[in-house]
């Protein structure tokens, strides 16, 4: 596979350099190879480039050029495949100006590092390392210069309140309780807040951030201004994992998600905790390394990448672009990919905050720069995170009172069949509840029995169960037996028919209780899952389902692959790599300057080699010969309109900058002398002058005439034009 990745890499790189404009391909060739012969083959000046950037002295001495700045682009080259431009300066958005990172990626294409292609797949403009210098850069540009550990200087003292099943738990005890909890906007009503405060101290924002999570998941439905749990979906909810219940709870609590931006962003969250160094990361490297999460999973199989809507708003972007033409929709498409990249970190911002506020991520204290630095939560420590299968732990202690104590230990889907009949009283370490006859009832009301709640209690319970307990509860089951109010499908039959169904052993299956002779209530949720029944019963003689309510499936949770917890992602294999130092980039730099010194060369070539120098361009002293410049009129004056308004023109086209020297009009002997300088934008003809607008450093603008300049010069900063 990666001999295939390279030689795909090998073919884009040359198909680049084929495509080049001529002068711009020409320039590259004259920087590296010297004067072009003519006659020439494009195809092997192509060939003789690949030839000098498989020397290994060659290659060698490009990687020792390059500065920390550079290897962290590089890094994020490298860890962002396939690289886009757009995704590459949303990555950096944070630290390097969008004009700066645009220089640094121009000089590194200069220098061959880097190079430009299409992805072939989505036709967006890429960048990659050249393939002939990957081997010798790739261990220099290692991912922990983007993703650099925290030094902690002042170490957080506080203990960071988190979710656990136990707590999880209790709240679902007090939602059985209490349904009348919130105000409009989502938030608790002062009396509940009150109430909460008494019940779990200091955990009213754990449990504010649990109940937006438990709405949004459709866990906690709103009717008539009563809140009310979902218990099927509670249950599915409880099946996950604890790690997956923590990471959703987190999603949702930040806003409300599709089924497959949950699993994705969960996803990013149990992930991000996995990489966190063991030193904790800044704001700006936590936030980074999610984005290389986020960005690697925009290629998993059958999930649509973050920043897309659903396929409805997709297609609707595809009609719309459609309807553009093609220079419009290439700038729709270009605005757009920026928006998905900003919406990107801002609803990574957004996730990050829940997480500090549900506790799966911990504040480790603050940074020698003073920001605050981010730990994984205990929550995400899956060796010790709680399964969602089965135990026989022994937690529960119940006295006399019927006051119940639970211990940590069993796993939320465990705990909530205990939920359906004990009220919470406090909770704390070990929370402390009660059995009233109220929550026996609600515990039949959710199907428990006497067999079935006294099998839970012994399943827990340290100890034996108090008589008194059993005695009461055995009284409050015949209490709840004496009177049943039932919903659900019923099947009526004549007397003379009832035998047959009785006997026949489809139906008999799916009778729940007989009522009275002839009526049954069936077991079926829905209305198909009955007409199955009877089909499947061969009783043709009972007809179609009258007067019935077709009821919602209740769909349950996406689950995902928890990964394991690896070695640190912001280090490589290759750790003993030296970085090039500056001051060794610095004395090449002027090895090669006295060598440029000592030549003879027109002020033009002397420029021309001195800007592919500073540029680190030159990389040995043969690069630097005089016929490797290619001659061009640089500068006009005098009375010289037309080749003044030429350069201009010029400069105007490949975005350089332009000199202008202008004189009084004094008659004195020293008359004063003016220069300006500035990127020209525009240049406006008339009869007798033309002006040129000019953008100064400042970002002031200034219209200026062409023909009073004495001097028009343009200065190129780059060696390439309009790469």
């Amino acid at each position: 596979m990666e001999i295939n990745q390279r030689a795909q890499r090998i073919i884009d790189w040359r198909e680049n350099m084929s495509l080049l404009p001529e002068v711009q391909f020409f320039e590259l060739v004259r920087v590296y190879l010297g004067k072009i012969q003519t006659p020439f083959n494009k195809q092997n000046l192509i060939d003789n480039l690949a030839s000098f950037l498989r020397k290994d002295v060659n290659k060698q001495k490009i990687a020792s050029l390059l500065t920390k700045t550079e290897l962290k682009v590089l890094a994020a080259v490298c860890s962002l495949n396939p690289c886009k431009k757009s995704t590459l300066a949303q990555f950096f958005s944070r630290s390097v100006s969008e004009n700066t990172l645009d220089a640094l990626i121009l000089n590194l294409e200069e220098r061959l590092i880097l190079f430009s292609f299409e992805d072939k797949q989505t036709g967006s403009p890429c960048i990659a390392i050249t393939p002939y210098l990957e081997e010798t850069i790739k261990p220099l540009a290692q991912r922990k210069l983007i993703l650099e550990p925290a030094k902690i200087n002042k170490q957080s003292i506080e203990e960071a309140e988190h979710l656990s099943p136990e707590l999880i738990a209790a709240f679902v005890s007090f939602l059985h309780t209490e349904t009348d909890i919130c105000k409009a906007d989502g938030t608790f009503k002062k009396k509940i807040s009150a109430l909460l405060d008494e019940i779990f101290p200091k955990k009213a924002r754990l449990l504010q951030a649990v109940t937006t999570a438990f709405m949004n998941l459709l866990i906690l439905k709103e009717k008539n201004g009563e809140y009310q749990l979902d218990y099927t979906r509670l249950k599915n909810f409880a099946e996950l994992e604890s790690a997956v219940q923590y990471a959703y709870i987190c999603v949702a609590a930040a806003e409300r998600v599709s089924r497959t931006e949950l699993v994705r962003r969960g996803q990013i969250l149990i992930e991000t905790a996995m990489h966190i160094p063991q030193g904790g990361y800044e704001n700006e490297m936590l936030l980074r390394s999610a984005f290389l999460i986020a960005e690697n999973q925009n290629d998993a199989p059958g999930i649509a990448p973050i920043g897309l809507g659903g396929r409805f708003s997709q297609l609707l972007k595809q009609a719309q672009t459609m309807q553009n033409n093609n220079s419009d929709a290439q700038e729709s498409q270009k605005s757009e990919g920026k928006a998905e990249q900003k919406n990107l970190y801002e609803m990574l911002e957004k996730l990050f905050e829940s997480a500090v506020n549900t506790g799966f991520f911990e504040i480790a204290g603050t940074s020698e720069n003073g920001e605050t630095v981010y730990k994984a939560g205990k929550i995400t420590d899956m060796e010790n995170c709680v399964s969602a299968s089965s135990s026989d732990i022994k937690t529960l202690t119940i006295d006399a009172g019927f006051n119940i104590t639970l211990m940590p230990g069993l796993s939320l889907k465990e705990l909530i069949p205990l939920m359906e009949f004990m009220n919470i009283v406090h909770f704390d370490t070990a929370a402390s509840f009660e059995i009233t006859r109220k929550s026996i009832m609600k515990g039949f009301d959710e199907g428990l029995t006497t067999k079935s709640l006294m099998e839970l209690l012994e399943k827990h319970c340290l100890y034996e169960i108090p008589q008194n307990l059993v005695i009461s509860i055995e009284d409050w089951s015949r209490s709840y037996a004496s009177a049943t109010l039932y919903n659900g499908y019923v099947l009526k039959i004549s007397q003379e028919f009832s035998t047959s169904i009785e006997k026949n052993p489809t139906i008999q299956k799916a009778i729940k209780e007989i009522l009275a002779p002839g009526i049954y209530l069936l077991s079926v949720q829905d209305e198909e899952e009955a007409s199955n029944l009877i089909a499947k019963s061969g009783l043709d003689f009972i007809g179609s389902i009258k007067t019935t309510k077709k009821q919602p499936d209740t769909v349950g949770f996406p689950r995902f692959l928890i990964p394991k917890k690896s070695a640190d992602f912001t280090m490589d294999s290759a750790e003993n790599v030296e970085i090039p130092q500056q001051k060794d980039i610095d004395e090449h730099l002027q090895k090669m300057h006295e060598f440029l010194n000592e030549m003879e060369l027109t002020k033009e070539q002397r420029e021309c080699l001195e800007l592919r120098i500073n540029r680190k361009a030159v990389i040995n002293t043969e690069q630097l010969k005089a016929d490797s410049v290619r001659f061009e009129i640089v500068e006009a004056g005098a009375m010289d309109f037309a080749g003044k308004v030429h350069i201009i023109e010029d400069a105007i086209a490949h975005k350089n900058d332009v000199e202008l020297t202008y004189e009084d009009e004094s008659k004195s002997d020293a008359r004063k002398v003016t220069v300006v300088r500035g990127t020209p934008l525009s240049l406006e003809r008339s009869e007798q002058d033309s002006s040129v607008l000019i953008k100064h450093e400042d970002k002031m603008q200034q219209q200026y005439s062409v023909a009073r300049a004495r001097l028009v010069r343009r200065i190129r900063t780059t060696i390439l034009q309009d790469f």
